[in-house]
């Protein structure tokens, strides 16, 4: 099925994925990420980045790790964190910034990483529960369209899961959806970078909601773009 390639591809390619504000505070991670660390979500979620790392390779992400992904556009490479339980572990680590400073940073532990992938692979439901709509798209099939939506997103847009698969995401779009932050997510789209806007779109019911929309490629082992993964949060109480 697409959906379980759809999670296939972060449990192998980048099993975790969080977001950093542009203090480098924690501002989601999703449960994959929490568990390579040995963190609930909530545990993390406030935290400085620093909390992860041994204290004398912090350095390393000041100076090499973040100004690379700031001036190139992502760094990647292999990075040494410490758990919760103070283990040290190497991870596949990718970070990379959306234009409103996000850093998007995803990780997959390289030692004993088959085991972690079993244990991911019943996560699905854990998806489904979380508390941000998740979505995830095919690039490869016509207009990107979706193949994966969790419960939050069904909850958020008022859509029934059957209406929302196989549709691309405009279909959320009306009348007063402003056209700069559709255009700059379809540019990220087509560059195949992560990008972050705030957008209006409207529910099944006709109501209109401020979204803010999070992207980010999703990549296989040969490095090929597989997936994209969207995340939907409603903010129009910060708009009001």
């Amino acid at each position: 099925m697409q959906v379980e390639r759809g999670f296939q591809a972060i449990e192998t390619a980048y099993d975790g994925i969080s977001f950093l504000d542009d203090n480098g505070d924690f501002i989601y991670v999703n449960e994959a990420y929490a568990d390579i660390m040995g963190y609930d979500p909530g545990e993390l979620v406030g935290e400085h980045f620093s909390t992860l790392y041994p204290e004398a390779d912090i350095s390393i992400a000041y100076d090499e790790i973040i100004p690379t992904a700031k001036q190139s556009g992502q760094w990647r490479g292999k990075t040494v964190f410490v758990t919760k339980g103070g283990e040290q572990i190497t991870v596949d680590h990718l970070l990379s910034f959306t234009t409103e400073e996000t850093m998007i940073c995803t990780i997959s532990e390289t030692d004993g990483a088959e085991a972690i992938r079993k244990e991911l692979s019943m996560k699905e439901g854990a998806m489904d529960k979380a508390p941000i709509g998740i979505t995830m798209s095919d690039p490869s099939q016509d207009e990107n369209s979706i193949i994966y939506a969790n419960d939050k997103f069904v909850e958020l847009t008022g859509y029934h899961r059957d209406e929302v698969i196989g549709r691309n995401c405009r279909f959320l779009q009306g009348e007063e959806t402003q056209e700069e932050p559709v255009t700059e997510m379809r540019h990220a789209i087509e560059a195949e970078e992560p990008v972050s806007v705030e957008l209006r779109n409207y529910r099944k019911n006709g109501e209109m909601f401020w979204n803010r929309v999070t992207l980010a490629p999703l990549y296989d082992d040969e490095d090929e773009l597989e997936h994209f993964v969207g995340f939907q949060e409603d903010v129009t109480a910060y708009h009001d």
